[in-house]
């Protein structure tokens, strides 16, 4: 059965895993102790390379209990530090210091922090509305397209695909979900008809747009339809939005005793499939993003909020999304059509 305690230990070690390019993080770690000639174990252990390019070692020692911790676990964690050659370590608790222990503390070099968690399904005046990460996608349905062929007009894509061999048909789709695909902006079409975004991504209602299009034909962006003699293609597009909603299941909020100033925050929405990963260290910010891909469905943006313990903390981590864009474009949905 594991110890009480260990479920705060993981999560403190969240916070060192989002920037897993700096530190080496083991949790639970046993260091050799040459006085009482065996390993003893450190909760979590932080391992990186300082400026000078030399291996720090930093302990983090984590009690999850309801009493004030005093000056005894100060000194056993001094000596702790000593025992096994220790950099640095840090004590954290979910209660609080008392001031004797915060005094001893900064005397010896302790590092003390306070640490707040938060699950929603523990706050029950809370609706988990307030905390979450909302992924937004577009899905292009063709209601209707046409090719104007010269010397035969209007032809249905129905018909025109008819006149194509297998491998012909395969690159025919192929530039209308790459070159096509990617030529529409739903999002310059939304500010132009004034459709305010979160009105458009509520999944209480159908909010589908149609966008009518007409794309001339030329030699190196369609050099099938161009050998064809396409001149151009008539397009209607319903664009339906889908929003997906992941809620803030656990997060870790650590703050300076004194001073009570957030240092360290680590938020996780979602579940082992789809999450959403933010926090920061200091000044930085880190991020990681998992979504599955949807075969019809295209990334549109996202809107987050988040629980800093703190209000006064700015809910804005910058998140880079190009990579999540790419790896989730999708493509048309020809059903109605073919």
């Amino acid at each position: 059965m594991p110890r009480k305690g260990k479920k705060f230990e993981i999560a403190y070690k969240w916070l060192y895993d989002l920037d897993k390019d700096k530190y080496k993080v083991t949790s639970p770690a046993y260091l050799y102790d040459p006085f009482s000639e065996r390993k003893r174990e450190v909760d979590v252990l932080i391992e990186f390379y300082d400026n000078n390019n030399i291996n720090r070692k930093l302990a983090i020692e984590c009690r999850d209990r309801k009493n004030v911790q005093d000056v005894m676990w100060i000194e056993q964690l001094q000596q702790k530090k000593e025992d096994l050659s220790l950099d640095y370590i840090l004590a954290t608790t979910t209660s609080d210091f008392t001031q004797s222990a915060i005094k001893k503390a900064k005397k010896h070099g302790i590092i003390i922090e306070k640490t707040e968690s938060f699950n929603i399904n523990s706050i029950k005046e809370v609706t988990t509305n307030e905390f979450f990460y909302d992924a937004f996608f577009f899905k292009f349905t063709f209601e209707e397209l046409k090719f104007l062929v010269r010397d035969k007009g209007y032809i249905p894509l129905r018909d025109f695909i008819k006149q194509l061999n297998f491998a012909e048909q395969m690159e025919l789709l192929r530039d209308l979900n790459k070159t096509y695909y990617l030529s529409i902006e739903p999002n310059n079409f939304l500010k132009e008809s004034k459709i305010e975004e979160e009105i458009f991504f509520q999944n209480n209602k159908d909010n589908s747009i149609l966008l009518n299009d007409t794309e001339t034909i030329e030699n190196n962006k369609y050099p099938l339809l161009f050998r064809m003699g396409v001149i151009l293609f008539d397009s209607k597009i319903k664009i339906t939005p889908f929003r997906l909603s992941l809620p803030l299941n656990k997060s870790l909020s650590v703050f300076e005793v004194e001073k009570k100033k957030n240092k360290k925050y680590y938020a996780f929405f979602g579940n082992d499939e789809e999450y959403v990963e933010v926090g920061y260290i200091g000044k930085n910010n880190y991020s990681n993003i998992k979504l599955l891909k949807r075969k019809y469905l295209r990334f549109a943006g996202a809107n987050m909020h988040i629980n800093t313990i703190f209000p006064k903390i700015k809910n804005d981590f910058k998140m880079n999304l190009n990579e999540v864009v790419n790896n989730l474009l999708g493509e048309f949905d020809f059903s109605k059509i073919l």
